[in-house]
Formats: C-alpha cells, sequence, structure tokens
C-alpha cells in the first residue's frame, strides 16, 4: 500500500511539475506581446448614462453618506427632471473628462439645480 501511495504522489508532483513549466511558457510567450489600450471611446461602458438610469438608480439607492456632490439620495430623488438634468451634466464631465469640477463650478451648477427646484 505504501508503494502504491509513493507512486502516486511521485506522478502528481511530476505532472505539476510539467504543469508548472508549461503555465509559465505560455505565461513568458504571452507577456512578450506588447498590451495595446487604444480605445475609440465609443465601447458601451463609455457612453453617457440616461435620465432614465438615473432615476431608476435613484429609485434603487438606499440612504448613505454624502459623496463628493455634497448631496442626499433622499435630496436627489425629490429633484424635478430638470435639475436632474443639470445633475448629470455634472457627472458627464466628470466621468469624460475624469476630474472633479472646480468649487467654484460645483457652486454654479449647485445655484442652477436651486433655481430649478425653488421655480
Amino acid at each position: 500500500m505504501k508503494q502504491i501511495g509513493n507512486m502516486l504522489a511521485e506522478t502528481v508532483a511530476h505532472t505539476r511539475s510539467k504543469l508548472h513549466r508549461k503555465i509559465q511558457e505560455k505565461r513568458n510567450t504571452m507577456e512578450r506581446n506588447p498590451i495595446h489600450f487604444e480605445s475609440t471611446n465609443y465601447e458601451i461602458y463609455n457612453k453617457n448614462f440616461s435620465i432614465r438610469e438615473l432615476l431608476d438608480s435613484l429609485k434603487k439607492a438606499h440612504d448613505t453618506a454624502v459623496g463628493p456632490d455634497a448631496i442626499h439620495y433622499q435630496i436627489s430623488k425629490q429633484f424635478m427632471k430638470k435639475a436632474l438634468e443639470v445633475l448629470l451634466d455634472i457627472y458627464y464631465e466628470i466621468w469624460s473628462g475624469g476630474d472633479f469640477p472646480s468649487q467654484s463650478q460645483k457652486q454654479e451648477k449647485i445655484s442652477q439645480i436651486q433655481v430649478i427646484t425653488v421655480q
């Protein structure tokens, strides 16, 4: 019985070692190929989200801590459609540019939302 166990262990060790070498060879081959990160930016995950998607997200959102936009979900859920469109503009700027708006830009957009909300 001990001999069978030793034979099995030896076979597994040899197979594992062989497999490890094959994986390593494949990895080395793949790593020699340059990676191209070029994009047209027309991929589906790069498109702007719609007002419908924003409304759906707000409907599913739970109350959590305020994010960088300083707007609570409960307040967002009460916005009129026009105010949400302004909010979407802010998100589009962040999404496409990668930078948060400056304090004055944020204040300008928030003022627009407040004017719309009061009307």
